[in-house]
């Protein structure tokens, strides 16, 4: 991802301990920690994977808000997919955020 601030490779929720740290090869700094005390374990869960997803999450709103900008401006010829793989993406980092849950 070019241009960012975060932490800068991609980002994973262990379940054990509610950490998201990231995996750049060569060491897993922790990103954050999901609060566990008092929250339903189904709900820690989906907040690990939605934080953990977020890097995912922007590269995929960034990606669409291009595709977007240059259909608009007449510059997209639709030789490289068109929306269609744009809706893969963005459905693929979707199911990233919720563990495989649609809606």
């Amino acid at each position: 991802m070019e241009n960012t601030r975060h932490t800068p490779a991609s980002w994973f929720y262990d379940e054990d301990d509610a950490r998201i740290y990231c995996d750049d090869g060569n060491v897993r700094p922790t990103i954050a920690y999901v609060e566990k005390e008092g929250v339903a374990p189904e709900q820690v869960k989906a907040d690990g994977l939605l934080i953990a997803a977020a890097p995912a999450l922007l590269w995929a709103c960034k990606t669409l808000a291009e595709d977007c900008r240059m259909a608009l401006n007449g510059e997209w010829d639709r030789s490289e997919g068109g929306f269609e793989e744009s809706l893969i993406l963005l459905e693929s980092v979707i199911a990233r955020a919720t563990g495989g849950a649609h809606g």
